[in-house]
């Protein structure tokens, strides 16, 4: 004795279409999640950059190349500041790059008595804090841009 089965399964042209478009979508939304994060980064990296003159903080650059997004510190003294550099002495009368000299740096510091050179000895890293607050809401971000996604491939 044969027995037959019959099974009737709803909604599958939904699922397959859903299936075709959810890619797109998450392309899009991680790109902008990506975004998102980037510009946060660049924004937190700016508020902490040292500021005597603010020319460190305005030349940190947000890019999008293709299929990559960079922050760029333009400022050539920047990779000092976030990496640090030996202990050393700078000759006063010496060009700041931004239109000064080391002696008008001093001067906004509170030291006026020297001659000569001074001693400098501390650097304040900004982009490397900045990622690290940045990071820990990143898988949040993402998890929200992967729902939205499919959300939007559903409809």
């Amino acid at each position: 004795m044969t027995k037959a089965l019959q099974i009737h399964v709803k909604g599958i042209k939904q699922v397959q279409k859903m299936m075709a478009q959810l890619p797109a979508a998450l392309n899009e939304e991680m790109t902008r999640q990506g975004d998102t994060f980037m510009r946060s980064t660049q924004k937190s990296a700016k508020l902490r950059a040292p500021r005597w003159t603010g020319k460190l903080a305005q030349s940190i650059r947000f890019f999008k190349i293709k299929n990559q997004m960079r922050i760029v510190v333009e400022s050539p003294y920047g990779i000092f500041q976030e990496f640090g550099f030996r202990p050393h002495y700078v000759q006063l009368g010496r060009s700041t790059r931004s239109g000064f000299a080391v002696a008008d740096w001093a001067a906004s510091q509170g030291v006026r008595d020297w001659k000569g050179s001074i001693f400098v000895s501390k650097y304040k890293p900004f982009i490397m804090p900045a990622l690290e607050i940045n990071i820990a809401k990143l898988p949040m971000m993402l998890s929200t841009g992967a729902k939205k996604a499919i959300n939007k491939a559903r409809r």
